[in-house]
């Protein structure tokens, strides 16, 4: 058995999140609070510390006692280092960023806050080079999850739905999937989940990934980045957002008329 390290990770989160808070709200003093959350968010998620421990090959020194680690953390590096995926990409194991935050809390502990505060500046500081030469606009597309960007675009005329590839190739035959590279027909013999998000029943994009969250998150991607480089669609899309609000927001208002008036006849 392996001592934990978990108490270290505890204080190693607070030391990052003070940092994030401290850099963001005196470097970028003009900054809207909303846009300080979301790149808050984007520092201490598990992605970023993630890619900082295989940017300095850590993986290897994690003592642990998890047998499916090893071969967890080679899908991880391999995405990143074959695959070019990006922070939104990939689904890292937690252990590899839990690592870095208990490293930050051994250096609070063994040096004082000081010492806390400039390990993380050290490990983040390409990322905060970017970030501070980065407009609002760069923000909103790299920081936001591409789940939430989705959401916040389309809101309940998107659907998103998985299920394996040997399912699909029986109920949706002729449904094309992005797997890896290239669009591919459903397959029997391959057991890999898929994201299927679509539009008013409609299937608009279909991602296979060896995870499921990362099938999810590319997906995601995919409609976001297609909806800003085709701003007509968006367009209708929000003005389809807008007519069914509208739609709800009316039959609300007669459904509460209708239960009035049958009070008052009550009455």
């Amino acid at each position: 058995s392996y001592s934990s390290y978990q108490k270290l990770e505890w204080l190693g989160d607070a030391v990052l999140c003070l940092f994030a808070r401290n850099w963001i709200y005196n470097t970028l003093p003009h900054m809207e609070l909303g846009d300080m959350v979301l790149l808050e968010a984007a520092l201490v998620c598990n992605e970023t510390l993630a890619f900082l421990s295989y940017q300095c090959r850590l993986p290897p020194h994690i003592r642990h006692g998890d047998q499916s680690l090893p071969s967890r953390i080679e899908d991880y590096e391999w995405s990143v280092r074959e695959l070019g995926r990006g922070l939104w990409g990939t689904d890292p194991p937690k252990a590899m960023a839990d690592v870095v935050e208990a490293l930050f809390g051994a250096a609070h502990v063994d040096g004082g806050f000081k010492a806390g505060q400039d390990a993380v500046h050290h490990a983040l500081r390409k990322v905060l080079l970017a970030v501070k030469g980065a407009t609002a606009a760069d923000l909103e597309k790299y920081c936001r999850h591409p789940k939430r960007n989705v959401l916040s675009e389309l809101g309940s005329l998107v659907f998103s739905e998985t299920a394996m590839q040997e399912t699909l190739a029986a109920d949706m035959p002729h449904l094309r999937i992005w797997a890896d590279t290239k669009w591919v027909a459903p397959d029997s013999g391959v057991s890999k989940p898929v994201s299927i998000l679509s539009c008013l029943g409609d299937p608009i994009i279909a991602v296979s990934d060896s995870v499921t969250s990362s099938a999810i998150n590319r997906a995601c991607a995919f409609v976001f980045k297609f909806l800003q480089e085709n701003t007509t669609y968006l367009d209708r899309f929000r003005l389809m957002r807008a007519d069914i609000q509208r739609s709800h927001t009316a039959n609300t208002g007669n459904m509460l008329l209708g239960s009035n008036g049958a009070d008052s006849d009550e009455n």
